[in-house]
């Protein structure tokens, strides 16, 4: 079919200034009808033919017009748009040249404004990728240590919004906790379960790190929080008599599991003893003391660090108690070899009057044989 004639109208004639709509006619017939409610202004209009095909564009914007090109940019591509929920199915994302748009005089967008690929290529049952990446934004996000006295109630949650989006998607998950590297069970004191760990009567020994873990039906674990927790002890909880060694635990391993990058930080009465970053914490979650005097007596915290997302945790408390150098009578309450003799004594004033006890009845029971031996010339 041949071209005769090609003709905008604008319905009805525009001297009663009542336009309703715009039609592109071709050969008499309507190729294309814009219908409009209120009166349209055109600051530039163009209508092109080629190969058969009409294309037009009408531009309301006068500075499209007027400035410099201004060439067109690309959204952000859409969220995957999946056939299947889970089990793998193709998806599809979207974008639009929008970012800006181009006026008139610059050029569109270059490339595909869509593209399909495989999606949701987990198993069912399981957790998908997003929720997995929004699990550990929560990671990344927020942290949680807390510092209490010995007695104190102590509450430590799970993650209540993670946790219900990974059961929405992994009903058989199930939600353990971990203390180091063991597993915690309820006990008297200690109740534990997937909402949280509450400790009824905090003690010195509950420091440390806790971990909220979700175990997927594929056997894959998934931390959901971690807390740091240090229990200001009431009374010495470690000591031992000057120019001995001392070792304190800082009981942050678990969280070389969780985050890269930290740093471990002694503070002994609130002043930084020792401060260095750790690659290994298994290998120096201990601070030794090789030879221990009495300014090494007081108040020692351990603080866990990653500078990069400004998280700080302390994970350990103690009150050190530093005795007296030790004698000859202490090393005998001490020493393995003599201390089944001797340890049961309370003091080392104990210890000297029992080896003055036993020394006499030594020397007595000896005058006892050579005085024997001297009148009878036997012994008995």
């Amino acid at each position: 079919m041949s071209w005769r004639s090609l003709t905008l109208w604008w319905v009805p004639p525009a001297s009663s200034f009542r336009e309703q709509f715009i039609e592109v006619r071709r050969n008499d017939r309507i190729m294309f009808q814009h219908n409009c409610s209120s009166p349209l202004l055109f600051y530039f209009f163009t209508l092109a033919v080629e190969d058969g095909y009409v294309d037009w564009s009408a531009n309301c914007d006068p500075p499209d017009v007027d400035l410099p090109a201004r060439n067109g940019g690309w959204s952000q591509w859409s969220p995957w748009s999946c056939s299947v929920s889970c089990g793998g199915g193709v998806g599809r994302q979207t974008r639009t040249c929008s970012n800006p748009r181009p006026n008139v005089h610059g050029r569109p967008c270059s490339g595909v404004d869509s593209h399909t690929g495989p999606c949701n290529t987990f198993p069912c049952g399981d957790i998908s990728s997003d929720t997995e990446e929004l699990l550990r934004h929560r990671l990344r996000t927020r942290h949680y240590s807390q510092e209490v006295w010995e007695g104190d109630a102590v509450v430590l949650p799970c993650d209540p919004e993670g946790l219900a989006a990974a059961r929405r998607e992994a009903p058989r998950a199930r939600v353990n906790w971990t203390k180091g590297a063991d597993y915690l069970q309820s006990s008297a004191r200690v109740r534990v379960s997937s909402r949280a760990v509450e400790v009824r009567s905090a003690e010195p020994r509950d420091s440390g790190v806790y971990v909220c873990l979700l175990h997927r039906p594929t056997g894959v674990l998934t931390t959901l929080r971690v807390h740091g927790l240090a229990v200001q002890p009431r009374s010495s909880t470690a000591g031992a008599r000057q120019t001995r060694l001392l070792v304190l635990r800082c009981g942050g391993e678990a969280l070389g599991a969780v985050y890269s990058d930290l740093e471990r930080r002694w503070l002994h009465e609130g002043v930084v003893w020792r401060d260095r970053r750790v690659a290994a914490l298994q290998a120096v979650d201990e601070l030794v003391i090789q030879r221990l005097n009495s300014s090494h007596a007081g108040e020692w915290k351990c603080i866990m660090l990653q500078e990069d997302l400004g998280f700080v945790w302390t994970t350990s408390w103690h009150r050190v108690r530093v005795d007296p150098a030790p004698t000859l009578l202490t090393y005998l309450m001490e020493d393995p070899l003599t201390s089944p003799l001797f340890g049961h004594l309370r003091s080392e004033t104990a210890v000297l009057v029992f080896l003055i006890v036993f020394t006499l009845l030594v020397v007595i029971m000896v005058a006892a044989l050579v005085f024997l031996y001297l009148r009878y010339g036997t012994l008995p």
